[in-house]
């Protein structure tokens, strides 16, 4: 089974419930979670919000190709609340992303991993590195460490729930 990383945050409502449910619906939907992150308190990345996001990163054995993924991914969103909007970014009581899909790159329209963005995002990457350091991400050649130490983004990641004391497992 491919070895996948997901990012998934929430800025509304019980945030630390809202990554619980997205863990339980992912566990049930998309595969197994072999490994995961603590949880990070981050603040919102290119928009303003009441709220500080609460982000976390899972690895994942798929059950399934990338679209299909993606789809899943997307159906779990919507059934927990989630409302998009084209072009902005918002508060969003979940949100789930596929950052790295085994070394493949994709570049269709509806789907790109590795996730285009994804080095430019310490709240990405710190929670990232916590569980895969040495990774090497595919386009860049870089370990996702030295991505973490090359990072120019300057907002706060602050551990707020140690991985050993999630209730998620």
């Amino acid at each position: 089974m491919p070895s996948v990383f997901l990012s998934i945050g929430s800025n509304k409502g019980d945030r630390l419930k809202a990554l619980a449910d997205a863990f339980v619906a992912l566990q049930s939907r998309a595969g197994i979670i072999q490994e995961y992150s603590s949880v990070y308190e981050t603040e919102p990345w290119g928009f303003e919000a009441d709220q500080q996001f609460y982000n976390q990163v899972l690895l994942l054995k798929a059950e399934m190709a990338p679209h299909k993924l993606l789809s899943t991914l997307l159906d779990i969103e919507i059934s927990m609340g989630r409302v998009r909007q084209r072009g902005t970014y918002q508060s969003r009581e979940i949100d789930i992303d596929i950052l790295l899909y085994d070394d493949r790159i994709i570049n269709s329209e509806e789907l790109r991993i590795p996730h285009p963005r994804m080095q430019d995002r310490k709240f990405v990457l710190v929670p990232l590195a916590e569980i895969a350091a040495g990774y090497i991400h595919p386009v860049s050649g870089r370990s996702i460490q030295q991505l973490l130490d090359e990072c120019k983004d300057r907002t706060k990641v602050v551990m707020c729930c140690e991985r050993d004391s999630l209730p998620l497992i």
